[in-house]
C-alpha cells in the first residue's frame, strides 16, 4: 500500500508541477496536462516531453521531478492492478480540477485583475477534485489492503469520511494561502460570500478588509 499511495503522490505532483509553471502559455500547460493524462491512463505510450516546462522551475526538485518523469510512469508497471485502478481515478479526477484551475484563472503568474470562484457549489467542487479525491483514494486503499476481510465495515461512511478529510486539508490551503493565490490574480474565497459582507475579492489584499472578512474565514474554517 506505501508504494502505490507513494507514487500516486508522485504522479500528482508532476501534475501540479506542470499546472504551477510560470509561463504565459495556458494552452501549452492544458496541453502537458493532457498528455500526462493521457500517459498515466495508458492511452499514450510517449512521456511527453516536460523539458521546457522543467526550465521554467525555479525549485531544482521540482526541476528535476519534470525532467525525471518517466521514472514513475515506468513504475506503474509494477503496481497491482487493483491499486492502478484507483490511482488512475484518483489521478484522473485531480487533472480534470488543475485543468478547470486554468481555463478559470489563466497561469500562475503575478496579476493585477482577481478572478474569484463564484459560490460554495464551486469550491466544494473545487476541493473535491483536488483534495476531497485524495481522501477517498486514502480510504478505499486502505479498506482493501487493510481491511479486505471485513465486510461488516461500513463503506459508504467512510469514504464520506475520507472525502471530507482531503476536503478540509485543502480548505486549510486555501485560507492560508490566500495572499500568495492573490498575488497570481486567483481568489478561491467565493464571490457570493464576498458579496455578503460588502467585499470584493480585491479588497482582501488590504489589511482593512480583515474586520468585515473575518466572519467569513471563520465560517469556512468551521
Amino acid at each position: 500500500m506505501r508504494r502505490s499511495v507513494g507514487l500516486l503522490y508522485l504522479l500528482a505532483r508532476v501534475a501540479d508541477t506542470i499546472a504551477d509553471s510560470k509561463t504565459g502559455e495556458v494552452n501549452l500547460l492544458l496541453d502537458a496536462l493532457d498528455a500526462w493524462d493521457a500517459t498515466t491512463d495508458k492511452r499514450q505510450h510517449e512521456v511527453p516531453d516536460l523539458s521546457h516546462l522543467a526550465t521554467l522551475q525555479t525549485l531544482d526538485a521540482e526541476r528535476v521531478l519534470l525532467e525525471q518523469a518517466g521514472l514513475a510512469v515506468e513504475a506503474l508497471s509494477a503496481t497491482p492492478s487493483e491499486d492502478l485502478q484507483m490511482m488512475r481515478t484518483c489521478l484522473k479526477i485531480i487533472i480534470g480540477g488543475q485543468s478547470l484551475d486554468l481555463r478559470r484563472f489563466g497561469p500562475a503568474n503575478d496579476q493585477d485583475e482577481i478572478s474569484s470562484l463564484e459560490d460554495d457549489e464551486a469550491l466544494d467542487d473545487y476541493a473535491y477534485r483536488v483534495a476531497g479525491s485524495v481522501g477517498e483514494f486514502w480510504t478505499a486503499m486502505s479498506r482493501h489492503h487493510m481491511f479486505p476481510s471485513r465486510m461488516s465495515l461500513h463503506d459508504e461512511a467512510w469514504m464520506r469520511d475520507g472525502v471530507r478529510f482531503g476536503k478540509a486539508l485543502q480548505m486549510t490551503n486555501i485560507l492560508r494561502d490566500i495572499p500568495e493565490d492573490l498575488r497570481f490574480g486567483r481568489c478561491y474565497i467565493p464571490r457570493a460570500r464576498l458579496d455578503a459582507v460588502g467585499l470584493a475579492p480585491e479588497d482582501l489584499r488590504h489589511a482593512s478588509s480583515m474586520d468585515a472578512f473575518r466572519p467569513v474565514y471563520h465560517a469556512l474554517l468551521d
